[in-house]
Parts: C-alpha cells; sequence; structure tokens
C-alpha cells in the first residue's frame, strides 16, 4: 500500500514539472513577441493575420484582423454659427466599441482652414455668412457624414452713427423733457402718440440670414435701473419693456425700435442671440439731462406752462419777457438751467445779440444783461465735455421789449375783458391764469413802470396840462402833444363835482390810446356802465361817447375836463 502511494506522488510531481517547462516555452528563447505568438518545438511562431498591423478600417480580434463593424455615426457641431468665430465639429463613429473606423478620414467644407486630414475633429470659422455645409469623409471605410450650419451676423445699430463710433464715443442723447405736443407735461412721462415728438432716436436690429430659431434678446449693462425707454414708433405709444426676448421660431425680431432718454445716466444696450457672449453686438447711448429751467416759457412756443406767467414783482409778464437796458424800471431776465450728471458734463449758455449779452456762461445760472434796443433772440443751454460740444442743447426764444407798455400790448392785447377772472389767452398759456380786476388807472401805472396789482385809485401824479370843456382847436392841441407813453385824464361826474374818472396811455399816436376798460361805449343804465375791457382809441373818441350817453341820460356832459400828462 505504502508502495502504492510513493508511486502515485511522484508521477505527479514529475506531471507538475513537465507543465511548468512547457509554459516557460517548452524551451524557446526570449520573450514572446506578441500576442498572437506561440512556441513549437522550441521556436516563437506566430499565427493569425495581425502582424505587422490590420488594414485601415479592420482591427484585430483574437490574432485575427476583422472588417469594423460601422452601424453608423454623427457629425456633431452647431446649428447656427457667428460669422468670424471658431468652432469645433466633432466625429463619432459608431461600431459597437470596436477599436476602429477612425481612419482615413478627410474634412471639406470649412471655412478658414476649408479643409483637414485626418482628425476626429475640425476647427474652422467663416468670414462670409449663409448656408454651410461641413463633412467628414472615409474612403477606406466607405463612410461619409456631413452637418449643415447658417452662419450669420447681427447688427445693433444707431441711425446716423458710423459702426465704428456706436461704442466709442456712443449717442449723446437728451432727457425727453420737452413738450413736442403742447399737452403741458413733459414728454417722457408720455405715453403717445406724442405728435410733433422729435426727440426719439432710432435704432435698426438684423439678423442674417434670417433664423427660424433660438432666442434674440435685446437687453442692457448698466448699473442701476434703465435710463432709457424704448418704443415701436418714433412717436412713442407701444412700450418695449427692456429687457425683451422674441423667440424667433414664432416671433419677428423688429428691423427698428426708437430709444428715449428717460433719465440721466449711461447704457450699453445689447442684441444676443442664445444668449452666447460670442453673439451678440453693442451700441452705446448717453442720457444727458440738459434743460432751460428758467424761463419757463418761449416766445414762440406751441404751449406755455401758466408758470411762466409770472406774477411776483416784477410782476404780470412773461418770464421770456425782458425790457431794454433804459427803460423805466427795467430789469434782465432770470436764467437758470440744468445739466447732469456733472461730471463729466457741463454748461454753455449762449444767446443772440438782438436780446442781450451774458456773463457767468459756464454755470447754471448766468448773468443777463438787457440790450439798448428792443429786439429777440435765442437763448441756448448747450451740454459740455470739457469744451467739446455734446451735440445736446436746450433753447428758449427771449423778447426785449422797449417798455412796458409794449409788452403789456402783446400780453393783454384788445377786445378782452379786466373784470375780475378775466384771462390772460397770449403767447399759448395753457392753463390760462386769472386775474383780478384791472381798471384804467391801473393798467396806466403797469404800462409806466410794471408797478401794482392793475387797480388804482389815481392816475399818475405828472405834471399836467389842463384842458376844461376842451373844443376842437383843444383838442388839436391835445393831439399834437401826445407822444408814446404819455397819459390823458378824463375828470367830471355830477354837476359840481370834479372827480377822476379814467386816464388811458398813448401807444403810438394820439388816435392809438391803450388801457384797461378802455372802449368808448358807455351805458348809464347798466352797472357798471362802462363794458370793462381793454382797448385802445383816441381821447376824443372817449370824451365824446361818454358825455353822448350821459346828455342822453342826464341832459348834461359828465366829463368836463381833460388833462395831458407829458411823461417825464
Amino acid at each position: 500500500m505504502k508502495t502504492r502511494y510513493g508511486i502515485f506522488l511522484i508521477f505527479c510531481l514529475l506531471l507538475s514539472f513537465m507543465l511548468r517547462v512547457q509554459a516557460l516555452g517548452c524551451g524557446c528563447s526570449g520573450s514572446k513577441p506578441g500576442s498572437c505568438y506561440k512556441c513549437v518545438n522550441g521556436s516563437w511562431v506566430e499565427y493569425g493575420n495581425c502582424w505587422g498591423g490590420c488594414p485601415c478600417c479592420d482591427f484585430c480580434s483574437d490574432c485575427w484582423c476583422t472588417t469594423c463593424p460601422i452601424t453608423g455615426g454623427n457629425l456633431a457641431g452647431p446649428n447656427e454659427l457667428y460669422v468670424g468665430w471658431n468652432t469645433i465639429f466633432a466625429l463619432t463613429i459608431n461600431t459597437g466599441g470596436a477599436p476602429c473606423g477612425y481612419c482615413d478620414i478627410e474634412w471639406s467644407g470649412g471655412g478658414e482652414p476649408a479643409t483637414q486630414q485626418g482628425g476626429a475633429t475640425f476647427t474652422t470659422h467663416w468670414d462670409t455668412i449663409g448656408e454651410k455645409t461641413v463633412t467628414a469623409t472615409s474612403s477606406s471605410c466607405s463612410w461619409s457624414f456631413s452637418k449643415e450650419v447658417t452662419v450669420f451676423t447681427l447688427d445693433l445699430s444707431i441711425s446716423g452713427v458710423p459702426d465704428e463710433q456706436e461704442a466709442i464715443p456712443g449717442k449723446y442723447i437728451s432727457v425727453n423733457n420737452d413738450d413736442d405736443d403742447a399737452n403741458g407735461v413733459p414728454d417722457k412721462t408720455d405715453n403717445g402718440p406724442v405728435i410733433g415728438e422729435d426727440d426719439l432716436v432710432e435704432i435698426t436690429l438684423s439678423i442674417e440670414p434670417e433664423l427660424h430659431s433660438g432666442i434674440a434678446r435685446l437687453a442692457f449693462w448698466v448699473g442701476g435701473g434703465c435710463p432709457v425707454k424704448a418704443w415701436q414708433a418714433e412717436t412713442k405709444g407701444v412700450e418695449v419693456t427692456l429687457p425683451k426676448s422674441w423667440d424667433l421660431s414664432q416671433e419677428t425680431l423688429p428691423a427698428q425700435l426708437y430709444v428715449e432718454g428717460y433719465r440721466a445716466g449711461d447704457i450699453e444696450l445689447v442684441l444676443f442671440y442664445n444668449e452666447r457672449a460670442s453673439q451678440h453686438d453693442i451700441v452705446v447711448f448717453h442720457v444727458v439731462g440738459v434743460e432751460i429751467i428758467r424761463p419757463k416759457g418761449s416766445l414762440s412756443a406751441a404751449k406755455n406752462p401758466s408758470a411762466s406767467w409770472l406774477s411776483t414783482p416784477p410782476c404780470y409778464h412773461f418770464d421770456f419777457q425782458g425790457l431794454v437796458s433804459g427803460a423805466t424800471e427795467t430789469y434782465n431776465l432770470t436764467i437758470q438751467g440744468n445739466v447732469a450728471p456733472i461730471p463729466p458734463y457741463g454748461y454753455k449758455w449762449m444767446l443772440d445779440s438782438s436780446a442781450g449779452t451774458l456773463t457767468n456762461d459756464t454755470s447754471s445760472s448766468p448773468t443777463h444783461a438787457a440790450p439798448a434796443s428792443e429786439g429777440q433772440g435765442t437763448l441756448t443751454l448747450k451740454a459740455m465735455i470739457d469744451s467739446e460740444y455734446t451735440g445736446l442743447k436746450d433753447e428758449k426764444n427771449v423778447k426785449i421789449y422797449e417798455d412796458h407798455l409794449g409788452r403789456d400790448y402783446a400780453n393783454f392785447e384788445t377786445g378782452g375783458s379786466c373784470l375780475s377772472g378775466w384771462k390772460v389767452t397770449t403767447f399759448n398759456v395753457d392753463p390760462q391764469p386769472s386775474m383780478g380786476p384791472w381798471n384804467c388807472h391801473g393798467s396806466v401805472w403797469h404800462a409806466y413802470n410794471g408797478s401794482g396789482s392793475g387797480n388804482s385809485s389815481s392816475t399818475v401824479g405828472w405834471s399836467p396840462t389842463p384842458y376844461p370843456y376842451p373844443d376842437a382847436t383843444d383838442w388839436t392841441d391835445i393831439e399834437s402833444a401826445l407822444d408814446r407813453g404819455d397819459v390823458v385824464s378824463f375828470w367830471g361826474g355830477p354837476p359840481g363835482y370834479t372827480l377822476l374818472q379814467h386816464s388811458h396811455t398813448c401807444r403810438v399816436s394820439s388816435s392809438q390810446m391803450y388801457g384797461a376798460n378802455n372802449e368808448p361805449s358807455v351805458d348809464f343804465d347798466n352797472s357798471p356802465p362802462a363794458t370793462w375791457k381793454w382797448d385802445e382809441c383816441s381821447s376824443k373818441e372817449y370824451f365824446d361817447a361818454v358825455n353822448a350817453a350821459s346828455q342822453a341820460k342826464w341832459g348834461y356832459d359828465y366829463i368836463r375836463l381833460v388833462k395831458v400828462h407829458n411823461k417825464p
């Protein structure tokens, strides 16, 4: 029994040794040259056909070259590409995981570069817009894959501004504080349409060629709130709230919008496509507040605010009206403006010489000096950067009158009421200011020196030349004695009384005596008997009209004394 066990053990050891020798090469020298070799009778022998490599579109499987099992592939890249920007096209070959298929690749259809030999990726760009087709081909593997891409450009432009200046320096626009539609409120607060609106700036938006997918977005880059508004029309009406997006699969990008300055500040408007930083265009707006605050009105305005009518000394005239330097109780225009923000902007005032001169013309409140003769002109406030004009300004037209009389005649004219509650209707003022009662003597004082409230119980105190019961010769003398600014007063009343009844001022000649309650029409059956209208007539016309009415009523002349007061 022991002998059999020993023989079996020896057999096992010998078998193990023989197997080990075979595993070590069975006597083959050197290391194994490759996986597809085996040791035969002491020599390494190649088997299979992978030795030396397989053909381009084969791969080595269990030491034998096998045809690549290509089931398809994909050429990945963008559907749209911004002109001039590089992009990568990437090739994927479906082989079920086999390491093959990516050989003998030829790329074509690119821009710069147009072609490429080899590689699973291809980087290119185009400098022209349009539909492009990139193709990857392998003649050895008999496959070809293509990708269509739309090369586009987008453009955001400011009308009238060259492309190279749209960002630097950009476009200066003013806060839309004027009142083009003359409705009494700043245009920036009107939703419109605003008739006559001329302060909005057109911007144009385009994507070429037209895209029918993706999102176009008009946004802004600015710290704080947006200082502009965008509108569909140049007269406002429908606001386009920023930022604004358009889904190009359902909407069309508008060809133009209109930008309004709403408050002072700088802003970059940006047109994006699909929110890609590389696919955008920028324009810059600098919104500047430039406004003449005083005068509030303007000689030629389509509508003047009621605040332009002054009821504090020197009172009862428009704030754009002044007097020549030599006039009685003359005054200069009060001028004030606003330019914002400061810095970087500053002031520059200008005034036509026909309306006077300005000092401190780079301050917010320059000093006006009236001219020596009557005239009118344009007052201009310009917004400046250092000594450079931004192109933004505000203007008012002002008028310098010969005297208070000339200004009052322009303001009150003839034919209108002067009773309590009467309205100033001239120079398109709206709302029209309501006035207290003006009588003849009050208008005489105001025409002389601008004083008073328009109502007085006395006339001027200049030394008079009296004409009691004037006859035709007296009237000839009276009329020849009158010059501009002279006053004629009328005295009388019931028999036994010589009281001041009326006075008026010579505007041009004796036939043009002007004042309140001056219509030569009296009816003593009415209360009050006079018509209380601003009017112009000769002194004789007034004298005769009153006495004709009193003769008809009572049988006597109500006015019996006329005095001529020559202006000192």
